[in-house]
């Protein structure tokens, strides 16, 4: 009896060690829509994610893309408001989730940050509802995607917040790629490939953000597995 109260235990710490590993290895990954003008690498990089959601907690945030541009072009053409433009945009990504969750296989959408699980390993997360319910972001076009990623991740206690974009990293004057900066720096850097609140959220939320290259899927497996890459590590 005693050897079994010992084996029920010890399956309870085991179950509870995977759990917390599991918390330990939540990334929140924002894909950016401008991967869409690489489609065949956009689909090698789903399928790379497929294979790293096996063991580690994978939660995708949309970018806007092409969905978002078109909203860009018509606040100019018919000059409505920055709060239409806002949530229009915000939709931009809802419908951007539907095309990645086809690419992404093994995935689920999630609406609200109640449906949101450690169990389930793919998840990806059309933003629209929350954003609505809780509006806590400013409607204008300083804030886009990036900065909705980062509340997301503040959200769901995600220890690293990965940009995915079609750029090497955060561009510095010369046209060498930073390795890691402050997220205040990031103002004075004409390179910049984030929005302009992001580094705001990264220090008051203290992130830790990557921006990687999507296009080269290898630089994801590498951050999951060894903590760094190629790539800009933004600090807080």
């Amino acid at each position: 009896m005693h050897g079994w109260r010992t084996t029920k235990k010890d399956k309870e710490d085991k179950e509870g060690r995977k759990l917390r590993d599991m918390r330990k290895r939540l990334i929140v990954l924002k894909i950016g829509g401008s991967l869409l003008n690489y489609l065949e690498e956009l689909k090698s990089f789903c399928k790379t994610l497929s294979k790293i959601s096996e063991t580690t907690k994978i939660l995708v945030v949309p970018g806007g893309g092409i969905f978002a541009n078109t909203v860009w072009d018509l606040q100019k053409k018919i000059k409505f408001s920055d709060d239409t433009a806002h949530w229009m945009a915000i939709l931009a990504m809802d419908t951007y989730a539907f095309l990645l969750k086809d690419m992404f296989k093994g995935s689920k959408i999630i609406y609200s940050l109640e449906e949101f699980s450690f169990r389930e390993k793919a998840l990806i997360f059309a933003p629209f509802n929350l954003m609505k319910e809780r509006d806590p972001l400013e409607h204008s076009w300083r804030t886009t995607s990036d900065s909705i990623a980062a509340y997301v991740a503040h959200q769901v206690g995600a220890d690293l917040l990965v940009l995915v974009k079609d750029v090497d990293g955060i561009i510095g004057t010369e046209g060498n790629v930073y390795k890691e900066i402050r997220s205040e720096k990031l103002s004075g850097v004409g390179g910049s490939c984030v929005d302009e609140m992001l580094p705001i959220l990264i220090k008051e939320y203290q992130l830790e953000c990557w921006i990687v290259n999507g296009r080269y899927p290898k630089r994801l497996e590498k951050l999951v597995s060894e903590g760094e890459t190629v790539g800009t590590k933004i600090v807080p």
